[in-house]
């Protein structure tokens, strides 16, 4: 039986849609391979074992994938592309392979060919899309350089919080209730923090749920840190604010946009405020549904 595969491999999770002739959808998520920090022999040889499984779990033979196109996070550069493109055919034997990056195929699922912008907001953060028919990007230089409005850079300020206080309990003798509800929550101790974040390898991004949380229930102190970090990412539009100046839609992806919080309203509030011209739009589809979607609009038939 053919059938098609769509891939979205993202910081934290990597979502399959497979499709085949008889119109059957198969979607799963896993826990994702990290592209940048993994390297791409280990995110090869881990993509390509999820791959055979499913096969396996589905009854698919890999021979008879008509196409098969792969959305991943951290893949700006063309000859990396091209390198971990060539390792997936060797080592799954399925010829017709696209590799490009994740923002690409959330945009494509949504926009198709036509104008359109995205905004994504999850561990890490990017602007993208295509004006005038031309690809722009601001922002996605990982959570170490960039990512502005991201759940990673919420945690950095969480914490820089949290360390403050640590230091100025001896001055103050007590704790701000930001900081003693974050660390009853997880277990940060003045004593055990620097393990967590160094040696347990904590997902700083994850902190961000909690300080959204707190945001939403008044905490100023919260509230504050998700202020700047909305502010931090609107510099990303002034980037490009003379280029839509007759307009443009935005789509916002990732759950602190999406869902209803505090995070959410203040960004789309100072983004109607600074730049009326945009119009936010919802997306109907996934974006491992881009994925799928220029898998089989590049191999229609199976075919180079």
């Amino acid at each position: 039986m053919h059938f098609y595969i769509g891939i979205d491999s993202g910081a934290t999770n990597c979502r399959f849609l497979i499709e085949t002739e008889n119109g059957k959808i198969y979607e799963c998520s896993r826990n994702s391979t990290h592209l940048p920090t993994a390297g791409t022999n280990y995110f090869t040889v881990n993509l390509s074992i999820e791959l055979k499984s499913l096969f396996k779990k589905l009854h698919l033979n890999n021979n008879y994938c008509k196409g098969l196109c792969i959305g991943i996070a951290g893949v700006r550069n063309k000859q990396l592309r091209k390198i971990i493109k060539e390792k997936i055919i060797k080592k799954t034997k399925i010829e017709n392979v696209i590799v490009t990056s994740d923002t690409e195929i959330a945009r494509y699922g949504i926009y198709n060919d036509e104008d359109g912008l995205i905004f994504i907001s999850g561990t890490g953060s990017i602007l993208y899309g295509k004006i005038k028919n031309k690809i722009i990007q601001v922002g996605g230089w990982g959570r170490i350089i960039g990512d502005a409005g991201s759940g990673y850079q919420i945690g950095q300020l969480a914490l820089q919080k949290i360390t403050e206080d640590f230091d100025n309990i001896t001055k103050n003798n007590k704790l701000s209730l930001f900081t003693v509800k974050i660390c009853k929550a997880i277990g940060f101790k003045p004593d055990n923090l620097i393990e967590f974040i160094y040696l347990q390898n904590y997902p700083v991004a994850t902190l961000a749920e909690y300080v959204i949380k707190l945001a939403n229930k008044g905490n100023k102190t919260a509230q504050e840190i998700l202020n700047k970090s909305v502010e931090s990412a609107m510099k990303y539009f002034n980037v490009i604010s003379s280029k839509f100046s007759n307009g443009i839609k935005l789509t916002l992806i990732g759950s602190l946009l999406e869902n209803e919080n505090y995070f959410s309203k203040r960004f789309k509030n100072l983004l109607k405020e600074k730049y009326p011209r945009i119009e936010i739009i919802k997306s109907k589809q996934t974006p491992v549904f881009g994925a799928l979607k220029i898998a089989k609009k590049e191999f229609p038939d199976g075919k180079d």
